[in-house]
């Protein structure tokens, strides 16, 4: 491990009295709570990830690098250090009286049997059904496909590729229906995407161009797929807590590790979903699903379902009827 200077630090954060201690299922919970409380005793950004590493070596079995690696950058990504109860986006009024707790777990388990993937179906009625889930009929939707390496972070939109606009797809742009079905039916290494949120008439796709605010992106690649699921429909399915019950649009197989959830959520301005944000990844990472801070911006790529990833395709698991 490189050097940490942990000069600054508010005396006992290294010596904090009990390191976490936790079985499989309760591990991931566990450590960012932990690493909360480092972080309110003044534990730096680099001192997190030390601390991490350090406290994974307790748990039985340890957590992979890659998970542990994820709360870390979590908790640095949502909390100031010294503060690790104030997230670093503010939250409206109505969002801090929105409880974050504990979903409770049968042995880490949740039933999914009714959650079973449509990756058979038929490839077009898997992007049409994601998409309906999504978006009202008269939104301007746009799919993107071969896109190039590289994100922007700082203007929030992914850069390259070629893309198609849809409006009205659903009911009249019989044009639009026949260019989803040529983009479906093709073998992209890349894959195909869609912008997570309805964008204006100026045919660009950056955070500042979306004009409705519903679609937020939750991926955790983190866990083994299954768990993904399970954690998924147990935060935002039918059994969820308020207000986070019913909240689940679609689950996308990404074609590779991670599943794509997109969690519906009514917000009417950028600072309205940014707040969202921070409170559904703030629940997801303290219940067991460590999310991608980076797939927070309203402008996000995600994947088309029904779409071939070079061998692999991008199956629906489940939508929203």
């Amino acid at each position: 491990m490189p050097f940490v200077d942990f000069s600054g630090v508010e005396e006992g954060v290294l010596d904090m009295p009990d390191f976490p201690q936790a079985s499989e299922g309760g591990r991931n919970v566990t450590l960012f709570r932990w690493l909360c409380a480092a972080r309110a005793r003044g534990a730096g950004d680099r001192e997190v990830y030390a601390l991490a590493n350090r406290a994974n070596e307790g748990f039985f079995p340890p957590l992979s690098d890659r998970e542990v690696s994820a709360c870390a950058r979590s908790v640095v990504a949502s909390y100031e250090r010294g503060d690790a109860t104030t997230p670093r986006r503010p939250l409206s009024q109505d969002m801090r009286r929105a409880r974050v707790e504990p979903v409770p777990m049968a042995a880490g388990r949740v039933d999914v049997s009714g959650v079973g993937s449509r990756a058979g179906a038929d490839p077009l009625e898997q992007a049409a059904s994601q998409l309906r889930s999504m978006f009202a009929e008269d939104d301007v939707v746009c799919v993107v496909w071969n896109p190039r390496r590289g994100y922007a972070f700082g203007g929030g939109e992914y850069t390259g590729g070629e893309g198609h606009w849809f409006r009205g797809w659903l009911t009249e742009d019989a044009g639009g229906r026949d260019t989803l079905r040529e983009v479906v039916g093709s073998r992209l290494e890349g894959g195909v995407y869609v912008v997570a949120n309805a964008l204006s008439d100026g045919m660009r796709r950056h955070d500042a161009d979306v004009a409705r605010y519903r679609n937020l992106l939750v991926e955790s690649d983190d866990l083994p797929r299954e768990r993904q699921l399970e954690r998924l429909w147990a935060l935002f399915g039918p059994t969820a807590p308020r207000p986070f019950r019913d909240k689940l649009r679609c689950v996308v197989d990404s074609g590779h590790k991670s599943l794509h959830g997109m969690v519906a959520c009514k917000c009417r301005t950028a600072d309205e979903y940014r707040a969202a944000a921070t409170l559904v990844y703030r629940y997801c990472a303290e219940n067991g699903l460590p999310p991608d801070p980076h797939c927070s911006n309203p402008a996000r790529l995600t994947r088309l379902a029904g779409c071939m990833r070079g061998n692999d395709i991008q199956g629906l698991v489940w939508a929203d009827a």
